[in-house]
C-alpha cells in the first residue's frame, strides 16, 4: 500500500493498492501530458506506475526475480526504471 500526503495540511489524501507485499521504493514525477505519475517497486518483485490524478494503476511490470530496490521516473520524458540486487534487471517504459 502507497499512502500519498498532502504536506501542508498532514492528511493522507490517497491510498494506492496493488502490490502484494512490501513496498520498497516509490518515487514521483510528472508526464508529458501533465499528469502527477508514481512509481513503486515491492518485494513482490514487481514495479507499477500509477497516475494519481486518476488513482488508476497505469502498468505492472514483471520479470525480476528478486526484491526490486530502486525505482526513477525522468522527469523530462516518459522513461521509468526499476531495478534488482541480485540480478541486475533493469526495465525502461518509453511512452
Amino acid at each position: 500500500m502507497i499512502r500519498v500526503w498532502e504536506i501542508l495540511t498532514g492528511y493522507c489524501i490517497k491510498t494506492l493498492t496493488g502490490h502484494s507485499k512490501w513496498v520498497r521504493c516509490v518515487t514521483a514525477g510528472g508526464s508529458a501530458n501533465g499528469n502527477q505519475l508514481v512509481v513503486s517497486g515491492s518485494h513482490d518483485r514487481t514495479v507499477r506506475l500509477w497516475d494519481l490524478d486518476t488513482d488508476q494503476e497505469i502498468r505492472i511490470l514483471t520479470g525480476h526475480t528478486h526484491v526490486v530496490e530502486s525505482v526513477a521516473i525522468s522527469s523530462y520524458s516518459e522513461h521509468m526504471a526499476g531495478q534488482g540486487s541480485r540480478h541486475r534487471c533493469l526495465f525502461v517504459l518509453i511512452g
